[in-house]
């Protein structure tokens, strides 16, 4: 016999509708709340659900989404009564789960509904659509309408808060959470609903939330009660607060706060006042070193630091190495394999250490690595390498952490150094302290040019920014026109130009993504100092410049496709591509580039030959003046697209053990050496 399950509040409507289920053959189960009828349909099989919109707990409306959660109940009709008030109510198709909506009225109608739906039950559960079925003749009751738009108005709240809300019955089964609350969990709705907060959050295992719980559910009166506690990987916050009714516990409201990262920052603040520490204490230098980075090893939990200190001066290339004990012995040698290849690459030249103060993310074989030199005023004093577990990553937060005690570290280190030289050359002292004097006058004098740099980067990429949103916005208005062309073409003549029009609409458009990826990567010049860097071959960069510019790449010799390079690509291709744009935004043509090998190295000359119109204007000798600046070494404050991009390509280069000079003028051949 097939099974019905019938939930409403209202003991007559029950006994109702029971009755007149039970005469189309179901065998009937009966019950009185949302958060009943969810337990027994987690519990039991039903061929058929009938519930009530209002009801307490859980109200038919989420039952029937929680339901039809269920993989058995996917395809089992659910039919929702409510008062006429519902079509006062909006919702979308997806969002009404059950299947058929019959309106609550005179119970005759109501019988001759449901002669209507019964037979044809499958059918129409199958054809669901938004109609409520009894509806004709009846008229919404005012009260029952404005109580029906309070609660979802009060559920949009909750819905929107950022904070986790949940409510919990006087047994501790939940049973209303919001968005917050599930994300802060990692768990869907329908995976906590109806299922008790002593199982979610395991009491047995956090005795502190058990304590608050027993205590708020045992009051008379109102209170609350706050916790912290620690679950999957994060720390949250969590006040509970009862609900009295005639002195009565009736339930409880918990409001949740992710709290991980200012615990997190706390830690780190008290971790960076214990390493400061260490830097005055009287230790030995060693042990200093061995407990800096055990701590920065534990703050950025990462399965290995390694400290490769300079081979020059005090130190001799010392290795200092903290690792995760529960490592096995085959990682622990991957650790070592790693640490001595990165030490070759140094010596081999390949690991610039141009890259003063700039923190590098590194990957290897899958292998996430933070490499970063530690420099002061010039001299280099080691490099912190940290390394973490394939299947894991280094966030922006222990990016940051990791470059800060690496600033520090380099400080201490030329301390020491400088303390050292001064004990061994005591008849030396006057020359040592002037050197001092001159280190600091420096110092001052290089945070003087940073500050005029960072108002000419932030100036000449709003400028350059500004050139890009105009390209984009006269693309949108050929866009546009060719939108208004096709709304006056004939529907019958569409089909015969639709080539011509995917044509018509791909530049523009293709245009536009590209500018939006272009403003992207030019918000992050000066900002994100941190390089994805990768080994790749310059045939992946010929095939990506051949990408972005009109001609062809010219390659002299097809070896040079399997020459390999350890750079961020995607900055390299970036910087190249804005350099050949400020070039054509300045009245020159799309530039041919010729590729070759020579004596191990790899040579781009990039050619371009400038328009009529800008010899005429005089436009051609000013930017000859701009290229022969743009090859000293110092920085020039001057306001060109074409000074800036390849000023910083320059710097970049050179970070990579690469070089770019101006070949010549007329034409204008830009060569870049790749060692």
């Amino acid at each position: 016999m097939k099974k019905c399950l019938i939930a409403d509040n209202n003991q007559f409507y029950l006994e109702f509708f029971s009755d007149l289920i039970g005469q189309y053959g179901y065998e009937v189960h009966k019950v009185n709340d949302g958060l009943s009828a969810l337990e027994r349909a987690r519990n039991e099989r039903y061929d058929l659900f009938i519930f009530d919109y209002v009801m307490p707990k859980i109200d038919g409306f989420r039952l029937a989404k929680y339901v039809k959660a269920i993989r058995e109940y996917k395809n089992i009709p659910v039919i929702l009564i409510t008062a006429a008030a519902l079509e006062s109510i909006s919702w979308e198709g997806d969002e009404l789960y059950a299947d058929i909506v019959v309106a609550k009225g005179p119970l005759n109608k109501m019988k001759e509904v449901f002669s209507e739906i019964i037979p044809n039950i499958n059918t129409l559960s199958l054809n669901k659509s938004n109609k409520i079925f009894g509806l004709d003749d009846i008229y919404p009751r005012q009260i029952v309408k404005e109580l029906l738009k309070v609660e979802v108005h009060h559920s949009a709240i909750f819905e929107n808060l950022l904070e986790g809300v949940a409510e919990l019955d006087e047994s501790g089964h939940i049973i209303f959470s919001n968005r917050s609350f599930l994300e802060m969990l990692g768990k869907k709705e329908e995976q906590i609903i109806g299922h008790t907060i002593h199982d979610l959050l395991d009491f047995e295992r956090i005795p502190e939330l058990r304590e608050s719980y027993n205590k708020l559910t045992s009051l008379t009166y109102n209170s609350r009660e706050n916790v912290i506690f620690n679950y999957n990987d994060k720390t949250f916050h969590i006040s509970f607060y009862n609900i009295i009714s005639n002195n009565k516990c009736t339930g409880l409201f918990l409001i949740a706060q992710d709290v991980t990262t200012v615990r997190r920052k706390i830690y780190e603040i008290g971790a960076l006042f214990n390493i400061t520490q260490a830097f005055l204490s009287n230790l030995s230098y060693d042990r200093v070193l061995e407990y800096v980075i055990y701590e920065i090893r534990r703050l950025v939990r990462a399965i290995n630091i390694t400290l490769l200190l300079s081979c020059e001066g005090f130190f001799k290339g010392e290795v200092i190495s903290t690792v995760d004990r529960k490592l096995e012995k085959n990682e622990r040698a991957k650790i070592n394999f790693w640490v001595n290849k990165i030490k070759e690459w140094k010596e081999e030249g390949l690991l610039s250490i141009d890259v003063a103060n700039k923190i590098n993310k590194v990957c290897f074989e899958n292998i996430p690595i933070l490499w970063f030199p530690l420099v002061f005023h010039g001299k280099y004093l080691g490099t912190l390498l940290g390394f973490k577990n394939a299947d894991d990553d280094f966030n922006e937060e222990s990016l940051k952490f990791f470059e800060a005690v690496g600033n520090q570290l380099a400080v201490y280190l030329a301390n020491i150094e400088f303390f050292h030289r001064l004990s061994a050359k005591k008849d030396q002292e006057k020359d040592i302290r002037k050197e001092i004097e001159t280190i600091v006058k420096q110092e001052y004098e290089d945070c003087v040019k940073q500050n005029y740099y960072n108002k000419w980067l932030a100036r000449n990429k709003k400028n350059i920014v500004n050139i890009l949103l105009e390209e984009m916005s006269n693309s949108l208005s050929t866009l546009r026109g060719y939108g208004s062309i096709l709304t006056a073409i004939k529907e019958e003549d569409k089909g015969q130009i639709s080539r011509d029009i995917k044509n018509v609409f791909y530049n523009p458009l293709h245009r536009i993504i590209e500018i939006k990826e272009e403003i992207g990567f030019l918000n992050k010049i000066g900002v994100e100092e941190d390089y994805n860097v990768h080994i790749f071959c310059i045939g992946d960069l010929i095939k990506k410049l051949e990408e972005n510019i009109k001609e062809n790449c010219i390659v002299a010799n097809e070896e040079v496709y399997s020459f390999k390079k350890l750079a961020d690509f995607e900055k390299l291709v970036f910087l190249i591509k804005m350099l050949n744009w400020a070039f054509y935004n300045n009245g020159f043509n799309y530039p041919k580039i010729i590729i070759r090998e020579k004596q191990n190295t790899i040579e781009l000359d990039i050619l371009f030959s400038n328009t009529e119109y800008n010899k005429k204007n005089g436009e051609f000798k000013d930017l000859h003046e701009i290229l022969r600046q743009a090859d000293n070494n110092e920085w020039i404050d001057i306001d060109n697209e074409i000074y800036f991009f390849y000023w910083h390509l320059k710097s970049y280069l050179k970070v990579i053990n690469g070089t770019i000079k101006i070949n010549s003028l007329s034409p204008v051949n830009i060569k870049i050496h790749f060692s």
